[in-house]
C-alpha cells in the first residue's frame, strides 16, 4: 500500500477534511438509500417465505437476521 494514500490524523479531523466527508456522503446518500430499500425488500421476502413454510413468527425473525 503507497504511503500517498494515507492520512495521518492526530486529535480532531480538520475542517476541510470534515466537509470533503459530508459531500462525500451527501453524493452517495441517495445510492445507499437505494440499496437498503432493496435490502429491506429481501430481507421482508424472506421473513414471509419462512412464516409460508411453518416457521413462527420467532424463529423467522430470527432466520432473517442473516439475509443470505
Amino acid at each position: 500500500m503507497s504511503k500517498d494514500n494515507l492520512r495521518v490524523l492526530k486529535g480532531n479531523a480538520t475542517p476541510s477534511l470534515n466537509l470533503e466527508m459530508v459531500r462525500k456522503m451527501r453524493e452517495e446518500l441517495p445510492i445507499w438509500r437505494e440499496y437498503l430499500t432493496i435490502q429491506a425488500q429481501m430481507t421482508k421476502a424472506k421473513f414471509d417465505a419462512l412464516k409460508a413454510e411453518g416457521f413462527s413468527d420467532q424463529q423467522a425473525l430470527e432466520l432473517s437476521k442473516t439475509l443470505f
